[in-house]
């Protein structure tokens, strides 16, 4: 069995866009959390600034290598990073 012959009988495409949905949806409990309680004292904004720029690069990465999945999930990601650096600084 070749490679691309297991990618298509695992469903490897519905698989990875899963695991990418996934990393959208993951930081949203923690944003949930800075907008319900708008305490920010433990969260390092260099952290979330991190996870903004690397999300960025990746989604970046998958629209030059036309691979919507990585563009998509991780562009979502980067906004959702996004929203929650502006959050932190609008709370401190």
């Amino acid at each position: 069995m070749t490679r691309e012959q297991f990618v298509e009988m695992i469903c490897w495409e519905w698989i990875i866009w899963g695991f990418g949905l996934l990393n959208v949806v993951a930081m949203l409990p923690q944003l949930y959390k800075i907008w319900m309680t708008t305490d920010v004292k433990g969260l390092s904004t260099w952290t979330f600034a991190l996870y903004f720029f690397i999300q960025l690069a990746l989604s970046v990465d998958g629209f030059l290598k036309r691979n919507e999945m990585l563009m998509w999930c991780m562009g979502l990601s980067a906004a959702v990073s996004g929203v929650a650096i502006t959050s932190i600084w609008y709370l401190k």
